[in-house]
């Protein structure tokens, strides 16, 4: 199933690029990681900068790298 929606993405999507498998799978994770987060975020009025300015990749290094969301947040 996950690789018939990458090739659906890719092909959807034909100009973006990142809807490799393991990249999907990060996605998953990264939902699933940060949902609380994004939930108390979203009452916000102003979300703070720094949430806004990390890069994708280093996402992916600090899930893989510290397993605990506290440490990770």
């Amino acid at each position: 199933m996950i690789e018939k929606l990458c090739k659906d993405l890719q092909s959807d999507f034909p100009g973006l690029k990142g809807f490799s498998r393991s990249n999907v799978f990060y996605m998953r994770a990264f939902y699933r990681s940060y949902e609380i987060v994004q939930q108390a975020a979203g009452q916000l009025e102003t979300p703070p900068d720094f949430c806004l300015n990390i890069p994708w990749w280093h996402n992916v290094i600090l899930m893989d790298k510290v397993k605990n969301l506290n440490a990770r947040i």
